[in-house]
């Protein structure tokens, strides 16, 4: 794979403080800080995600090292979707209808 294989889905600079910048409309968040010791990261975590989530994602840092040379790093991951398992969904769903209704009794 080349860089022209990837879409940019999110960005974090030094101009923007620790500010995420997303391109895309699904429903990501982005969490991340740009700094000078090396702790620099960015985060995305899909709310909900769904098949179109499925991929290998590319993350490149563009920089200067300590005498103006560029730097590049690149690094790959991928992700994967697995359906959730049903009885994961219906403990979460007898969870989720059991706090409905204790709340529906306190505000009674």
């Amino acid at each position: 794979m080349n860089a022209t294989d990837f879409k940019e889905l999110a960005l974090i600079n030094v101009f923007t403080g620790n500010i995420v910048t997303l391109f895309t409309t699904e429903a990501v968040t982005g969490t991340g800080r740009v700094d000078t010791y090396g702790d620099s990261f960015i985060n995305l975590n899909w709310d909900y995600p769904t098949m179109s989530a499925v991929g290998t994602y590319q993350c490149t840092a563009h920089g200067s090292d300590t005498i103006g040379h560029d730097i590049l790093i690149n690094n790959l991951t991928s992700v994967d979707y697995t359906k959730p398992d049903q009885d994961v969904l219906l403990n979460k769903t007898h969870e989720m209808d059991n706090a409905l209704k204790a709340r529906t009794r306190w505000m009674s």
